[in-house]
């Protein structure tokens, strides 16, 4: 199943930090990876403070970087 749609999930942002959140829409990318956006449930800081995400803010997760799905 590739829409995850309305669904909490846990991957890794950038294949870096792991996070959580639900899914607010899943989309076939140009080349035919699938990406999801994600609602962030938790904020995080990446690279020395260069990326900084609030909780509530919306990212894109690629599917192959998705590791656990809840309904």
């Amino acid at each position: 199943m590739w829409n995850l749609e309305g669904m909490q999930v846990k991957g890794r942002y950038m294949d870096e930090i792991v996070v959580r959140g639900q899914v607010l829409r899943s989309r076939v990318a140009y080349g035919g990876e699938v990406q999801h956006t994600v609602k962030l449930d938790k904020g995080f800081t990446l690279f020395g403070g260069a990326v900084q995400r609030e909780a509530g803010d919306n990212i894109i997760i690629e599917n192959k970087y998705i590791t656990q799905v809840k309904d």
